[in-house]
């Protein structure tokens, strides 16, 4: 058990001064144990990561996390309309962004499409390793938030966000104009069980379905810490725009480690929710099932469908909070209907009152046409665009997509 390596001291051992830098024996923990010191390593520059066509995600930020293992911040720039692959779970230790960059043409939407199905643990997990300067007065390690935008993900058996049962505490958790396929598994879509406080879920303008029926939860967090214990005045579940279908199937939406409470508050607007939760009950199912008055509820102008033998049937009338105070409102009424076939992942809405009432998902209101299969990507050579998707004639200091590959201007 010879501990090889060379060992490296701090200062001139010839002085009697024997303290340890970074070597195997210190980490060992062998010597003279006045000598040994916990090196620690400070927090790191952002990670600004351009991922080019068709490359794991994931592998790519493992690789830039290994040279910048505490980095303030971790922002994920993928090319619109391109391909791309996510083999392994990233082990998320800060904020985390993604950035869509757009080379398309009109007014057309591209969407980054991720192919999940090689996953054998979740999409993102919250690691065990976090830099001590997030550590706050409360006890929780402070994250900050977590944003994932214009991405499409298939295949997907696994969570999508783990908490690992750390003691964090998160800003917003925020899914944005993507589109997420439960390919089966039966995990918690977003999975804060056994630890993680979020101060806003935020699923807006997105969709969420399950191929085949899906039984997990949306979110959880069971067993894990109340949001009065980070300090929150309010917990937000927020569900605006959006459309989920096969999700969470005959369960409760959502499993709390403290349901029908004062902090807890659930805004559901304009979405279409369809084979959710239990029949009847997906707004309840929101609070863990609970049916008090205590939550704060904001429900309004959804469509509630269920399948009764293979037909779709409208049961926005049985949708209810319990709360005489806070009823549900305006549920648009009447069957959805489809264009095309929703098991393959499109919810197009042909003629029905939820496409004149402009609720769900809004790409699925006007058809493929600005789906996420008709990107017009500009094939002109040295044209270039900014991590917003914007064209830029003069490129100055800083990073760029030009011809679908990331370039440093400096």
């Amino acid at each position: 058990n010879n501990v090889e390596g060379v060992a490296v001291f701090a200062n001139d051992i010839n002085t009697g001064d024997f303290t340890f830098d970074q070597c195997p024996q210190n980490e060992a923990r062998i010597g003279d144990p006045r000598w040994l010191v916990d090196v620690v390593v400070p927090m790191g520059e952002p990670i600004l990561l351009i991922v080019e066509l068709g490359k794991d995600i994931a592998a790519e930020v493992t690789a830039a996390m290994e040279t910048n293992p505490y980095p303030s911040k971790i922002e994920i720039g993928l090319i619109g309309g391109s391909d791309y692959q996510w083999n392994s779970p990233i082990q998320l230790n800060c904020p985390l962004e993604f950035m869509l960059a757009i080379p398309t043409g009109g007014n057309e939407v591209g969407y980054a499409n991720i192919d999940a199905s090689a996953l054998t643990g979740p999409m993102i997990q919250i690691s065990d390793n976090i830099h001590s300067d997030l550590l706050a007065d409360n006890g929780f390690y402070q994250l900050g938030d977590i944003k994932i935008e214009g991405v499409r993900v298939k295949g997907l058996t696994q969570q999508l966000i783990y908490g690992n049962k750390v003691k964090a505490q998160y800003g917003t958790l925020a899914l944005e104009q993507s589109i997420i396929e439960i390919a089966g598994g039966n995990k918690t879509v977003f999975d804060f069980n056994g630890g993680g406080v979020v101060e806003k879920l935020s699923i807006h303008y997105s969709t969420i379905y399950g191929n085949p029926q899906h039984t997990g939860q949306l979110y959880s967090s069971q067993s894990g810490q109340k949001a009065t214990e980070a300090g929150l005045e309010k917990q937000t579940i927020s569900i605006t725009n959006s459309t989920l279908y096969n999700i969470a199937y005959s369960k409760n939406v959502n499993t709390h480690r403290q349901a029908n409470q004062t902090w807890l508050a659930y805004e559901l607007k304009n979405s279409i929710i369809i084979d959710c939760g239990k029949q009847g009950q997906f707004v309840k199912g929101l609070n863990g099932g609970q049916q008090g008055a205590n939550p704060t509820w904001m429900i309004d102008g959804n469509s509630f469908q269920w399948t009764v033998d293979g037909v779709l049937t409208d049961i926005s009338a049985s949708e209810e909070t319990a709360d005489d105070a806070e009823p549900v409102a305006n549920n648009v009424e009447g069957v959805v209907v489809f264009a095309n076939d929703i098991t393959t992942g499109d919810f197009t809405l042909g003629e029905c009152p939820q496409k004149t009432a402009k609720i769900g998902d809004p790409r699925w209101l006007y058809g493929p046409t600005v789906g996420i299969d008709n990107v017009n990507v500009n094939t002109e050579n040295d044209v270039w665009f900014n991590l917003q998707g914007v064209r830029v004639t003069t490129p100055t200091k800083g990073l760029f997509i030009k011809n679908g590959k990331k370039v440093v201007v400096k």
